[in-house]
């Protein structure tokens, strides 16, 4: 998904789980878009998504987030604000789509 992105001219900012994406995000420097992966070690991205969306960072609520997952959690996932729900493998169309409608072209 990186190696796509930056062919498409995107900056692109990864993290390892969702502790570190937290991280990367309370610098001020916030992506017009956050691709996110459900399953990810220390926090995952289901509690990285909680976070997001609970209201103690509003200017984090309002960066669009696309969920991935191969796993079938996405019914859980409605309540949660995401701007799309992704089933792995990805589509490459999906990718650049949804980075195009929501992050326009750097």
């Amino acid at each position: 998904m990186q190696d796509i992105l930056e062919v498409l001219g995107y900056e692109v900012v990864t993290a390892v789980d969702g502790q570190d994406a937290l991280s990367q995000l309370s610098t001020g420097q916030l992506p017009g878009l956050i691709f996110l992966d459900i399953t990810m070690p220390v926090m995952s991205g289901r509690e990285l998504l909680r976070i997001l969306h609970s209201g103690r960072h509003p200017v984090l609520e309002k960066i669009p987030v696309v969920v991935t997952s191969a796993v079938s959690e996405f019914a859980q996932l409605e309540g949660f604000g995401c701007a799309a729900l992704l089933r792995k493998p990805v589509k490459i169309e999906s990718i650049i789509s949804l980075a195009e409608e929501y992050a326009g072209i750097v």
